[in-house]
């Protein structure tokens, strides 16, 4: 466990950008620790902000959904620890946090297949 001020992740996904971005917003209100900040729709990013929690005093998150070459989807997670400085840990858990959830909600919408396109 060590510290650090930001994590970040990114995933690519076979489902369109307008499509994951819908998820995206979708599923927000589904993560009780996590608050919607701030919605830009011409960049397909979100803003949020994670509540304070053991060993953290919150992160400000920032989701930005991209869309590929091959018309497919690319999420670009980052988490900034509030206070500068927090557990890597603790920064992780809450962009899976946000990843799984978002999985789940992808699960309603048809996936793109590169071949077909």
């Amino acid at each position: 466990m060590g510290l650090i001020g930001d994590y970040k992740n990114s995933v690519k996904v076979p489902f369109s950008a307008e499509d994951t971005f819908d998820a995206l917003k979708k599923c927000i209100h589904k993560l009780p620790s996590i608050k919607l900040d701030s919605i830009n729709e011409l960049t397909k990013t979100v803003h949020l902000k994670s509540s304070m929690r053991m060993l953290s005093w919150g992160e400000n998150i920032t989701v930005t959904v991209q869309e590929t070459a091959d018309g497919m989807s690319e999420i670009h997670a980052l988490s900034t620890a509030k206070t500068g400085i927090s557990l890597k840990s603790s920064n992780r858990r809450v962009i899976d946090e946000i990843m799984s959830v978002l999985a789940g909600e992808l699960k309603n919408y048809p996936k793109i297949h590169a071949a077909n396109r």
